[in-house]
């Protein structure tokens, strides 16, 4: 690196924000050139000294409110900057050959700023106007402004405080950049490249451009290209499938199933998206069933179809049999996991849990004469923690997440409803390995089927038949993404486009544990009759 080093501090990294960052934030100069450092301020003196201007190396310097302190990066000084007065340098007469300009320091915050206010910490300018600022708001992100000072970007991290990060900042072509690291070099955030004031920047202010709060600033570099390299992006883990051979005359019999419902997304919007890249690969590396259909609309006869055959209808408790129930007389083990529900068999909403998702609920048959429902069905945390701990999953799992991470979203999840998909794929790629690395998983004993209840909500019609040809091919809504994962399929992935249905689901967990039919599981196509073959 170009820059003096800082001392290992948190590793906060998220590898979708490197990957993101490192794809779309390509230096300006040729390939593997090396960045030129135009000026070099040490920041380092007499603690307590007022720094000048000539010490520097810089330009100029407006105000006095500063001075070294001992708190810093590199075992000598920083300038602190006590904000309550403007107090900047200023480096003039910047230029490069590609009008490009870096600035990089590390920056630590003793106190966020008061309400209201911001701390502006650098400003880049041409010699006679504004151009675009860097400040912290009240929350420790960081914000892009124009030269006329309107926010134009917000950062995602927030900056805690007594703590040392490297802020970089590109300002090329009339754009801005941010990228903040943390204090062992891995990338937090990403703000930006946003579009501010249109101009070449030739002059760099740095410090408390404007009153505000204290801020510590170490080393700074000006150079004409990114200083700090990105870490390589981690290598993508292996695939959950092709693992095992598949032997069409002796097809595994799994000790365990473990269904994983989302929520409102048609095959065609999954098919589309760009936000949803860890299920989008799965599909392709596992089974992707191309042609499958939810039952109806609205959303729970779906989740009852799924495990009973009939799409009973909402809020309705049912003497219908159904596959927990199947299961438990045939001696075998089954559990619901829900997300976010605080107690066991919970009929009432609460929070992000919503009990229509969960079909073991609403069986009459599952609460007598023994109340089998409040046994197995139970919170996700800590139950299905405690079954992957002891590698002991139940014969069938029923897996529902919350409301904020079943792709569809309600208010206080704390995002907002355009990154529902964003925000269901990453839950996903934080759940699913769990299950994937487990010995039982890798010896062939476990299958899992992700699937979702329904097409997209607001083209809905309740109590419709989408699982007949004559309807669903003029209705978008009706088509689900379902993938199939096993270490029997083979690697590289396989399409199905048999026409199937949540009744398939049923049906091909009844033929597994050697149940039969219930419902119209009796008439529907098992999914191992397809092209993906598990």
């Amino acid at each position: 690196m170009v820059h003096a080093g800082i001392p290992r501090g948190r590793a906060l990294l998220a590898a979708a924000l490197l990957a993101a960052a490192t794809a779309v934030l390509v230096p300006s100069g040729a390939a593997g050139a090396d960045p030129t450092v135009l000026r070099n301020h040490p920041h380092e003196g007499t603690v307590g000294a007022l720094p000048t201007a000539a010490g520097e190396g810089y330009a100029t310097r407006t105000g006095t409110a500063a001075a070294y302190t001992a708190t810093a990066t590199d075992g000598a000084t920083s300038v602190r900057f006590a904000g309550t007065a403007a107090t900047y340098f200023e480096d003039a007469a910047l230029t490069t050959s590609t009008g490009t300009l870096v600035w990089s320091a590390p920056v630590q915050l003793p106190s966020l700023p008061a309400a209201g206010t911001t701390d502006r910490f650098l400003a880049a300018r041409t010699n006679s106007a504004a151009l675009a600022s860097v400040a912290v708001a009240p929350t420790g992100r960081l914000q892009l402004r124009n030269g006329a000072g309107t926010v134009k970007a917000t950062g995602a991290a927030a900056l805690a405080t007594g703590t040392w990060y490297r802020v970089e900042v590109r300002f090329s072509g009339g754009t801005t950049t941010v990228r903040l690291f943390d204090s062992g070099g891995a990338l937090l955030d990403t703000v930006g490249p946003t579009a501010v004031t249109a101009g070449t920047p030739s002059r760099l202010r740095t410090g408390a451009v404007a009153k505000g709060g204290p801020l510590l600033i170490d080393r700074v570099q000006v150079a004409d290209d990114w200083l700090t390299p990105l870490p390589a992006p981690p290598p993508p883990p292996p695939s959950p499938c092709g693992l095992l051979t598949y032997d069409p005359e002796n097809p595994p019999v799994y000790d365990s199933v473990v269904v994983l419902m989302e929520e409102n997304w048609s095959y065609a919007d999954f098919a589309a998206s760009t936000q949803s890249p860890y299920l989008t690969g799965l599909a392709a590396e596992c089974g992707n069933e191309t042609n499958f259909h939810a039952v109806t609309h609205p959303s729970q006869p779906n989740y009852m179809a799924a495990t009973s055959g009939v799409a009973s209808k909402v809020g309705v408790t049912v003497a219908n049999d159904n596959v927990f129930h199947q299961l438990q007389d045939a001696g075998l083990s089954w559990r619901s996991y829900q997300e976010s529900m605080t107690g066991t068999c919970m009929a009432g909403s609460k929070g992000t849990y919503k009990p229509g998702h969960n079909p073991a609920v609403y069986y009459s048959d599952l609460r007598s004469p023994t109340n089998t429902c409040a046994l197995w069905d139970v919170p996700l945390s800590p139950a299905l923690d405690d079954d992957i701990a002891g590698d002991d999953l139940p014969a069938y799992a029923w897996v529902t997440p919350n409301l904020c991470h079943d792709f569809h979203w309600q208010s206080g999840c704390g995002f907002a409803a355009a990154q529902a998909t964003a925000q269901g794929d990453a839950w996903l790629e934080s759940f699913l390995p769990r299950l994937t690395a487990l010995p039982s998983y890798q010896a062939g004993h476990v299958l899992i089927v992700v699937t979702f209840d329904e097409g997209r909500e607001d083209t809905n019609t309740t109590g419709v038949d989408c699982t007949a040809p004559e309807y669903y091919g003029g209705h978008p809504d009706c088509q689900i993404p379902t993938v199939v994962i096993s270490p029997y399929i083979a690697a590289g992935g396989q399409s199905d486009p048999t026409d199937l249905n949540l009744y398939s689901l049923l049906r091909t967990t009844e033929d597994n544990f050697g149940l039969p039919y219930l419902g119209r599981a009796a008439t529907a196509s098992s999914m191992r009759t397809g092209n993906v073959t598990f």
